[in-house]
């Protein structure tokens, strides 16, 4: 699914029928409150359909390892994954 936020209508119909979701978080510390942005976004519109993100199956790709300046695994397992 997009990325973008503004792209939030393709993001719900998207989901409409989805088993499972592959959420790619950017590795990057600066992008972390971008991520937080997307996966709050990605909560609210599993609710549109009554849906709750613990209840989907979820897998986490954190993109960009290769870059400097990147979060560890583990904070990024805190803010996104607990």
């Amino acid at each position: 699914m997009p990325g973008q936020v503004f792209y939030d209508s393709t993001r719900k119909l998207v989901l409409k029928g989805a088993d499972g979701i592959v959420f790619v978080a950017d590795s990057q510390e600066l992008m972390e409150q971008a991520n937080r942005e997307s996966f709050d976004n990605l909560r609210e519109n599993l609710g549109f359909y009554d849906h709750r993100v613990e209840d989907v199956p979820i897998v986490f790709q954190y993109n960009k390892r290769d870059l400097k300046n990147i979060s560890p695994i583990d904070k990024l397992n805190v803010c996104l994954n607990p």
